[in-house]
């Protein structure tokens, strides 16, 4: 996937994420803020927030190959992320909520 294409999907899917788990666990977070950044070889994604701690790589492994009838909706943010980038951290420190992305685009 191109590079584009692969850092919209996890731009899109953390955000959506975060506030789906806020939804569920207490009050919706304040604010949001993604940073993209590029650090040599590699680009870097951040979702900050504020809400309650929540650390989504906790979450299970989705079964993909289960047939759409008998799946959840949504479920599926955290999963795509794993596999379109090649590190994934989170971080809970200042009362903050810290997902960090790291891709590392072929050479």
């Amino acid at each position: 996937m191109a590079s584009a294409p692969r850092l919209s999907v996890c731009v899109a899917a953390s955000p959506a994420g975060i506030q789906q788990a806020a939804s569920q666990t207490g009050p919706k977070a304040g604010w949001i803020d993604v940073t993209i950044e590029r650090r040599g070889d590699a680009v870097d994604m951040t979702v900050t927030d504020d809400g309650p701690a929540f650390d989504p790589l906790q979450l299970p492994e989705p079964d993909v190959t289960a047939p759409l009838e008998g799946r959840q909706p949504g479920g599926l943010g955290v999963h795509l992320v794993r596999k379109l980038m090649d590190r994934v951290e989170y971080a809970r420190a200042g009362g903050r909520n810290r997902l960090t992305m790291t891709w590392r685009p072929p050479a």
